[in-house]
């Protein structure tokens, strides 16, 4: 009777699962920036928007506005550019939609 029971959890953890993988797909393919274009960078840790601002501008980002969060800057950038100066600053790219960062358009 056990063969049961044991096929049952270790189908609700398969289908746990996949549904924690589509979630994590979809959240990705939300929040990643697109490729060149708006981005939000956004400081892990407390910093100065002047170093923020500095770090990226050397990684040849555009200003486009300040960020919704503090320390948080919204500029129009190449990603891959921009990764690497984000890594090393403690900062994460993030999708900058117009809605989400405030304005009402960004592109």
């Amino acid at each position: 009777m056990r063969t049961g029971v044991g096929r049952a959890r270790a189908g609700t953890w398969i289908a746990g699962g996949q549904f924690a993988a589509v979630a994590v797909l979809l959240l990705l393919t939300i929040a990643l920036p697109p490729r060149e274009g708006a981005m939000l960078i956004v400081p892990l840790w407390p910093s100065s928007t002047g170093r923020t601002l500095d770090w990226a501008i050397a990684k040849d980002a555009t200003l486009l506005r300040a960020g919704p969060w503090s320390g948080s800057l919204v500029v129009r950038a190449n990603r891959a550019k921009l990764f690497s100066g984000a890594v090393r600053n403690g900062a994460i790219l993030i999708n900058a939609p117009a809605l989400f960062c405030g304005g009402s358009s960004i592109a």
